[in-house]
């Protein structure tokens, strides 16, 4: 008998998860990170 309520494998799940996760964090820090450089030299409006 098989044991119910266990999740088996979905493991491509997870690790396209972390890779989405990943690629949206690093978008956007990027993104704060060009916006900031081209902030240091202008006036505040």
């Amino acid at each position: 008998m098989r044991p119910t309520g266990v999740i088996v494998g979905g493991w491509e799940y997870i690790i396209a998860a972390y890779i989405i996760t990943s690629v949206v964090l690093i978008g956007y820090a990027t993104s704060l990170i060009l916006r900031w450089r081209s902030s240091r030299g202008n006036p505040p409006r």
